[in-house]
């Protein structure tokens, strides 16, 4: 899908998605099921570095950077913790013990989107899934009875996501039908491009993506 060019800001940020190897998805889709006000499955993924509002100039240097510097390596995580953030009251599955090259893509992001006015937040970076949201108060009976299983996932490439929200058609529906764009990059090997939409069920949210699939991991 074409990303359609604008003038205004956008809310950008890089993310990784669990999409392989398929063993884990479907347990991860398991997993959710079991939670009330779940995010869709094809919507979950793992954020890298939030860049917040930005212009299309700083997009545009922002792809240039990632192009002139991208980093290598493609790598597996486990994701096996689940636990909730009161303040975003989000549940989501953490990443106990992050590997080395999840941390070095993070650092290397900031580092090299730094002259492109990316601040990086002061917080520690927590690898984690959101599997659900606008959850009030802490689920103490799902914390205690649910355990999840440590589920793996192989990322061979990461994506810039636009998140956009634009108001649903027919007028008569009410809700904001929100969509993301990712544009895949590889971390290695070489690559075969395909396009797709993936539809949701939930909250009339719709994922377009550009999916790079690498031929080689």
């Amino acid at each position: 899908m074409t990303m359609k060019k604008t003038t205004k800001k956008q809310r950008l940020f890089f993310a990784l998605a669990p999409q392989q190897p398929a063993d884990s998805v479907t347990a991860l889709h398991q997993l959710t099921c079991q939670i009330d006000q779940a995010v869709p499955i094809d919507n979950l993924h793992i954020t890298l570095a939030f860049l917040g509002m930005v212009t299309p100039a700083q997009t545009e240097a922002i792809v240039q950077a990632i192009d002139n510097h991208p980093p290598t390596g493609a790598f597996s995580a486990t994701f096996s913790t689940l636990g909730y953030w009161r303040r975003s009251k989000v549940v989501w599955l953490g990443c106990p013990q992050p590997p080395a090259p999840l941390q070095d893509l993070v650092d290397h992001l900031y580092t090299v989107l730094a002259p492109c006015g990316i601040v990086r937040e002061p917080r520690p970076y927590a690898p984690h899934i959101t599997l659900a949201k606008a959850i009030k108060q802490r689920p103490t009976a799902l914390l205690e009875t649910l355990t999840p299983p440590a589920l793996t996932f192989h990322f061979p490439a990461f994506g810039l996501y636009i998140s956009t929200t634009e108001h649903a058609q027919p007028p008569s529906q009410p809700h904001a039908q929100h969509s993301v764009q990712r544009r895949a990059l590889p971390l290695s090997g070489s690559v075969a491009t395909v396009n797709t939409v993936i539809p949701s069920t939930r909250q009339s949210e719709q994922w377009a993506a550009t999916v790079r699939i690498h031929n080689n991991v």
